[in-house]
């Protein structure tokens, strides 16, 4: 009954468990900075009472140990915090972006900006930054 369900999902819980430990020491993509921080954002993910989708995936083996290395903390996250994040994500770029009609008033198109501003960082290297920045700086700050 009850008993035995309940002992079913601890002995799946700690195979879960030492598969995903397992994968985190194999992982040779991770150092031990970055085991320790892969292991703080699994526990945390996965404890959270609004993570029972990934629990569920995890416990039945719909997402393996090494896909859920694999995933970052935004992939992590409960399916509302991924749709707020995107929303945000989404409201900032419309803020950050010049309407169209609004770009002609500036003498470019928004294409012809967002094209002028890229091929100008790509241009630019090290040397020419430098100079760049070096002559932004008051006469008493220079080297």
């Amino acid at each position: 009954g009850a008993e035995e369900r309940a002992a079913a999902d601890r002995a799946d819980a700690f195979r879960v468990a030492a598969e995903i430990a397992e994968a985190i020491f194999a992982s040779e993509a991770l150092d031990d900075v970055g085991r320790a921080g892969k292991v703080r954002t699994l526990a945390v993910s996965l404890s959270q009472r609004r993570n029972g989708q990934l629990r569920s995936r995890v416990r039945r083996g719909s997402l393996t140990a090494k896909r859920l290395l694999e995933m970052s903390p935004e992939d992590l996250a409960p399916p509302e915090r991924q749709v707020q994040r995107e929303r945000a994500r989404a409201d900032a770029k419309r803020k950050a972006t010049i309407p169209g009609h609004a770009a002609g008033r500036f003498g470019v198109s928004y294409a012809g900006a967002a094209a002028e501003h890229a091929g100008r960082r790509q241009e630019e290297t090290p040397d020419k930054v430098a100079r760049r920045r070096a002559a932004m700086l008051p006469p008493s700050l220079e080297s």
